[in-house]
């Protein structure tokens, strides 16, 4: 699987990629997206279960089963797979679908539309319908572990070096000189999966904010249809969600590997600490394209936010972090020279504190929206948050390499 659908379980640690896993009677491995290997001792042969949908329900429902039931010893005294059956050659309760849960369960299979499927009450529910065998005493004590827990990520993050020199970076590769001037420095960091807490963050308190939307958008490659289509979209959610009367929307960047496997450094992603804008480019940013309007604009409050949405497959390698407003020090950001070929801009390069909060979305599919503040002219709000992608390592490898789309907006609250 992608990702794992129990994490840090009391008994097991079930997790993408080809980490082994160990539960008492049982080994797993989790060994491609969908698929999960499980290990018999002595002569007993592995099988493997092919979960179509590992995110549904149903599936949930199906690994807390095989975390909580204890297989049947076959008289050769090898480990075997519970209750075993073949359907269409695939092994014991392999497809994530209502009608292979157990002929003898007759209780309550939990709805896909469970207002909160992952509280301790649900997770009690579930574990009834996965292991309805489980002795009361027992499913009360392993509900709460059981319950998918956020992923949190030990990673390293490179933050700016601070120099003597007055930091640039240039837009475009140049013939006469360096690119930048900026020396990574990594620090170790945790970035912690908000998902199941979307609500505890937002725009005017820490910054950036998760929003579901569905685009008619899927691939991003006609360029004419995302700046009509999709910007149409960008712009309705952006009112939606800020309550703004007017958005223009200044730019957008499409970042995925390279076709011809090159190394591309303006489409990949950003692996350093950074915010767009300073604030005094955020007002320059308005008169840079407002031109007459901007006066009159600038009298009402003023957002610059990026609306980031992943493409075609859920991240899972170099997801984006964002950092939460209220953990920053106003010492930690360093304007840094932004130089295009026809003007000058600033950005904010960041220095290390070990009171930065990090978070990210585990998992994110491309129906699930960032919104990153860079820039806010009301000062008793959250005025912009720093963001990176970084290395989760234990990501999948055979995962597809992530691809995401940013648009640029200026956010008006007023006409």
């Amino acid at each position: 699987m992608s990702r794992a659908s129990l994490q840090k379980h009391t008994h097991c640690d079930i997790r993408a990629g080809t980490r082994k896993v160990t539960q008492g009677w049982r080994n797993m491995a989790c060994e491609a997206p969908g698929h999960i290997v499980l290990r018999g001792s002595g002569c007993a042969p592995p099988r493997t279960l092919h979960i179509v949908f590992p995110h549904s329900l149903r599936a949930q429902q199906l690994l807390m089963h095989l975390a909580l039931r204890k297989p049947a010893e076959s008289q050769s005294g090898c480990l075997t797979c519970p209750r075993p059956r073949t359907v269409s050659g695939v092994p014991p309760f392999a497809e994530a679908a209502d009608n292979d849960r157990p002929a003898s369960y007759k209780g309550p299979i939990p709805k896909a539309g469970v207002r909160h499927p992952w509280s301790a009450e649900a997770a009690k529910t579930q574990i009834r319908a996965a292991h309805h065998t489980a002795p009361p005493a027992f499913v009360p004590a392993m509900a709460t572990a059981a319950v998918l827990s956020p992923h949190d990520v030990q990673t390293s993050l490179n933050y700016y070096k601070p120099t003597e020199e007055v930091p640039y970076n240039y837009t475009y590769k140049r013939d006469d000189g360096p690119q930048t001037n900026i020396v990574p420095e990594a620090h170790d960091a945790v970035v912690h999966d908000i998902r199941g807490k979307e609500q505890t963050v937002s725009l005017d308190t820490t910054g950036f904010q998760f929003v579901k939307h569905v685009s008619e958008e899927k691939k991003f490659v006609d360029e004419d249809a995302i700046t009509s289509r999709y910007y149409k979209e960008v712009e309705d959610l952006l009112k939606k969600e800020t309550g703004a009367k007017r958005i223009f929307i200044f730019d957008h960047t499409i970042r995925r590997p390279s076709p011809n496997g090159d190394s591309d450094l303006t489409r990949g992603p950003v692996t350093r600490v950074h915010v767009d804008q300073t604030y005094q480019a955020g007002f320059n940013r308005v008169r840079h394209h407002m031109g007459d309007e901007a006066d009159r604009l600038l009298k009402s409050r003023v957002r610059i936010i990026n609306v980031w949405r992943p493409i075609e497959n859920p991240v899972a390698h170099h997801p984006l972090a964002v950092a939460d407003w209220r953990s920053l020090n106003p010492d930690d950001l360093v304007s840094t020279r932004h130089l295009y070929r026809d003007r000058e801009g600033y950005t904010f390069s960041v220095k290390y504190n070990p009171e930065h909060k990090w978070y990210y979305l585990g998992n994110q599919t491309p129906e699930e929206v960032i919104l990153i503040k860079c820039f806010d002219s009301d000062e008793t709000k959250a005025r912009l948050t720093p963001h990176t992608a970084f290395l989760d390592a234990t990501s999948a490898k055979e995962a597809p390499q992530r691809q995401s789309i940013e648009v640029r907006c200026l956010v008006f609250d007023s006409e």
